[in-house]
């Protein structure tokens, strides 16, 4: 996986996150992080808000290899600006703030996929699917499959969460 191939899934992953499209991220991320997220996007729904990620630019980024249970894993820890805040049923910022970037950290795991039984069935309904068509006959789901490669992970590094942590703690001891 290449950089351009990264701000590609990651661009489409911040918009179908923000347009709540079950769908197009099912077939971004493995299953189990899927149901992950799901729950985030449940509760989006339920409150009637969306969570917007804009003007994301990558400052650097550094892939790392991994190898778990002989599945090809590769992880990215990237340092970026983004503008990411969080708007009502109104589009009125309710969380963050619109024009203001800030700069975060984060650990993205990527996982190689080659179950294809998962890409045979509509997420959205179940129902099978030509993947030649890109959207299920039954229900009309647009399908995307961007890759074989699935988010499994998104998370704050370690070493981040350690930085944070230790300037906490020494601020709250003076």
């Amino acid at each position: 996986m290449d950089k351009q191939e990264l701000k590609n899934i990651l661009k489409e992953f911040k918009k179908s996150y923000t347009a709540l499209d079950d769908a197009t991220l099912y077939s971004l991320c493995t299953n189990e992080f899927y149901q992950t997220i799901l729950t985030d996007i449940n509760s989006l729904k339920d409150s009637k808000s969306r969570q917007h990620f804009e003007n994301i630019c990558i400052n650097t980024f550094k892939a790392y290899p991994l190898s778990t249970e002989e599945i090809p894993t590769i992880a990215f820890f990237i340092d970026l600006f983004m503008c990411d805040y969080v708007t009502n049923e109104e589009n009125i910022v309710i969380k963050g703030d619109k024009f203001l970037p800030i700069n975060k950290k984060l650990k993205f795991t990527f996982q190689k996929k080659y179950n294809f039984e998962e890409l045979l069935n509509c997420p959205n309904c179940g129902a099978p699917f030509n993947i030649q068509k890109g959207e299920c006959e039954y229900c009309g789901t647009s399908i995307t499959i961007n890759s074989n490669w699935k988010i499994s992970n998104i998370e704050i590094p370690c070493f981040v969460r350690f930085c944070i942590l230790f300037i906490i703690s020494s601020s709250c001891s003076e």
